[in-house]
């Protein structure tokens, strides 16, 4: 029986074209069983009738409104907090999941269940512009010691155990930025941080990002 993951996706102020781009990317996953917490962290009309929209058409996905914009961090928290995966993935609504991401990463979890925290291989694209790749070395105690200094683990490739995250005490909502950093080291203590070395994720730095 394949584990339930819950993607958590918080949405402000989206570029419809972007955003459906990375939604879809979720929604074509090979890994199928999984439940898709979208936050809609205030937007305009049109992305509102859109998110709106993909719930109707897709069962897997979940809605949750705020009535006033929050902000990442605090969404995070309540979309986990709704959440019912074994495992929680991250996506962001700007940044595109290849098919074979969810699989790969339940599949290094389960056959190591001693970790808490894994990322991918990712590309970095910098407005349009010139592009970067992130090779981290699957190494926990060298992914453990580059949190001093990086963070080795980008948001929208990471998973995490639920199980895991309980132990800590969570996303921080003192924090608008760095959130994830703050996650992993909470995570590198309660179990082994790991990285699947295969290309898995597009992350995009917009100008509005």
């Amino acid at each position: 029986m394949m584990d339930l993951v819950s993607v958590v996706m918080s949405v402000h102020n989206a570029e419809l074209a972007i955003l459906k781009e990375s939604v879809e990317s979720i929604i074509l996953q090979e890994y199928t069983n999984f439940e898709f917490i979208i936050i809609n962290d205030v937007n305009d009309s049109i992305i509102n009738n859109y998110l709106d929209n993909l719930q109707k058409k897709d069962s897997r996905i979940d809605l949750i409104k705020n009535s006033d914009n929050i902000g990442l961090t605090k969404s995070l928290i309540n979309g986990i907090n709704y959440s019912k995966g074994k495992y929680i993935a991250r996506q962001d609504a700007d940044d595109v999941s290849f098919k074979d991401r969810l699989k790969l990463q339940v599949k290094f979890m389960t056959n190591n269940p001693d970790t808490s925290l894994i990322g991918t291989w990712y590309l970095t694209e910098y407005f349009g512009q010139g592009k970067q790749s992130y090779c981290h070395s699957n190494n926990p105690k060298e992914l453990k010691r580059q949190l001093l200094y990086t963070n080795p683990i980008c948001h929208s490739s990471a998973m995490f155990t639920r199980y895991h995250y309980d132990l800590t005490s969570g996303y921080n909502p003192k924090y608008k930025t760095c959130q994830d950093l703050d996650l992993w080291f909470s995570l590198s203590r309660v179990g082994k941080i790991a990285i699947v070395e295969k290309l898995l994720v597009k992350r995009r730095i917009l100008e509005n990002s």
